[in-house]
């Protein structure tokens, strides 16, 4: 991004939304029936709008939409959009870049990394549909355009982490990052990403839906153990027999609870076990105990430099919208050094959000199926239909016209 692409940026607005759920959603101890959240609105020259969007999850972010709120007028106000526009002037060396990224990757995963901080970049040159222009048209395939596209993304969200102030909030970021990296680069139109059914400990079970579904997401740990099994016999005896199964304890279980429940799975068929233990276990004796996988979703945000070379980790489970873009990308980068999956998830954020996610999987050339199905308990769609995301209803619009308009930024 240029001074003259920030010069070409007519206004930046900030808006309010409520989008009603079809039946109440029980997260973290709380009952929702809305999701409320705020939109930044781009305007350039001419006439055109990017949108992106500030949503923290109660019970999972530490910031209110209250908060938010403050912090963009006083990022906007503070002129530091300017200060982050202006870092796309001076890209960083390349040589310097690997450095870092050695460094950093040294301090997470304790492996040398000489050669290892590009491992992922041959990935990146696969094949990506690039969108032209501001509406999706026929995707192109060009191999070089779709590894300068990644390249170029990446040192703009390296850049933007830099230079984003540190002390705000990660959903604030996030929308900060988002909006300026649609200014910069022209996202790839993203195929439709394979979905994990997700399905809640209390929620209703959509028979055909599981029919059709290679890979589904339980919560577990909320309830008795052997009900929770069954459970799972049944769902896996209504799915396909290639199907897999992925766990999500929610922090429920000591090491002894998880072996025990654990006991009698079928490690062909569970994928892996997010979030198993306890905060403030430890997961060095997992893998002697137990066949099944980890995965880590709430870790990464508690440790600024979680290691990722712990023997049993399989995946890495990635909340942009409460972890933020550039930091999100980082701990993508790392977990491809060391061979495990990053998995893209949403946070029940809205249609925008995660359509976003979607490109942004096919911009990093991630491997599915991603935790996206968070849509699901919405009964209206924001601003537009869900674009990279299959539905088989279509869903109603919260317009323009029904956000509550809170202020005009820049």
């Amino acid at each position: 991004m240029s001074e003259a692409l920030l010069g070409a940026v007519t206004g930046v607005d900030l808006w309010h939304y409520r989008l009603p759920l079809r039946h109440p959603l029980h997260l973290g101890g709380l009952v929702f029936d809305h999701r409320s959240g705020l939109l930044l609105e781009w305007r350039t020259s001419p006439d055109r709008v990017v949108w992106s969007e500030i949503a923290p999850l109660p019970g999972f972010s530490c910031e209110s939409l209250d908060t938010c709120v403050t912090e963009c007028r006083r990022f906007f106000a503070g002129h530091h959009v300017h200060n982050a526009a202006a870092t796309f002037n001076a890209p960083p060396n390349p040589e310097t870049r690997r450095a870092e990224k050695r460094s950093v990757i040294r301090r997470s995963t304790g492996v040398r990394a000489d050669s290892a901080p590009d491992a992922h970049v041959g990935q990146r040159r696969q094949q990506i549909p690039v969108r032209q222009g501001p509406e999706a048209a026929g995707p192109t395939h060009d191999p070089e355009d779709a590894t300068s596209q990644a390249a170029t993304a990446t040192l703009v969200l390296e850049a933007l982490g830099q230079s984003i102030p540190q002390d705000l909030s990660p959903s604030v970021r996030f929308g900060l990052e988002c909006g300026l990296l649609q200014l910069t680069v022209p996202l790839p139109a993203a195929p439709r990403p394979t979905l994990c059914l997700l399905v809640t400990a209390d929620g209703p079970i959509d028979p055909a839906a599981l029919s059709d579904s290679t890979c589904v997401k339980l919560k577990v740990g909320q309830r008795d153990p052997a009900e929770e099994r069954q459970r799972m016999r049944w769902i896996l005896d209504a799915v396909p027999a290639t199907a897999r199964l992925r766990l999500d304890a929610n922090r429920a279980w000591s090491l002894e609870q998880a072996a025990a429940f654990c006991a009698d799975l079928d490690p062909q068929r569970v994928e892996y076990i997010e979030e198993p233990l306890r905060p403030g276990l430890s997961y060095s004796g997992w893998h002697e105990h137990i066949p099944i996988p980890f995965a880590w979703d709430e870790t990464l945000r508690e440790r600024p430099e979680p290691r990722l070379d712990i023997p049993g980790l399989r995946a890495v489970v990635l909340k942009p919208m409460l972890t933020g873009l550039s930091r999100t990308q980082t701990l993508v980068e790392q977990a491809q050094v060391v061979g495990i999956q990053p998995v893209l998830s949403g946070a029940y954020e809205s249609n925008l959000s995660l359509d976003l996610y979607a490109q942004l999987a096919a911009l990093w050339s991630l491997e599915g199926p991603h935790g996206l199905d968070t849509l699901r308990p919405f009964s209206m769609a924001l601003l537009q239909p869900p674009r990279f995301l299959h539905r088989n209803r279509p869903l109603p619009l919260l317009g323009r016209e029904q956000l509550e308009h809170l202020g005009r930024l820049l």
